[in-house]
């Protein structure tokens, strides 16, 4: 998972260029994770954006970066990520 979730699913990501299926589902799970996360969170040099913003990014993405099944069915259920993620991020 660690290694292949900056792996994209047209097959432009790295380290191994890999594409759709070939991506490990962990890893095409936790690189729609990361990304709400990185882009939600605060950081030294960066604001955290909202959750609309992060949903309209992975929405925009989805057969790109990102499986189009998994993704719908991450932003289907995200409603319930604007309550929890406060309280499960870690800055």
């Amino acid at each position: 998972m660690a290694a292949c979730h900056h792996e994209r699913w047209d097959g432009t990501g790295y380290p191994n260029r890999l594409s759709a299926d070939d991506i490990p589902l962990t890893a095409r799970m936790m690189a729609i994770v990361d990304t709400y996360d990185a882009l939600r969170s605060s950081r030294a040099y960066k604001l955290g954006k909202s959750h609309e913003f992060a949903c309209q990014v992975i929405e925009r993405e989805i057969g790109n970066a990102f499986d189009p099944h998994i993704a719908r069915s991450f932003l289907a259920m995200s409603k319930s990520f604007v309550d929890l993620f406060p309280e499960l991020a870690i800055n």
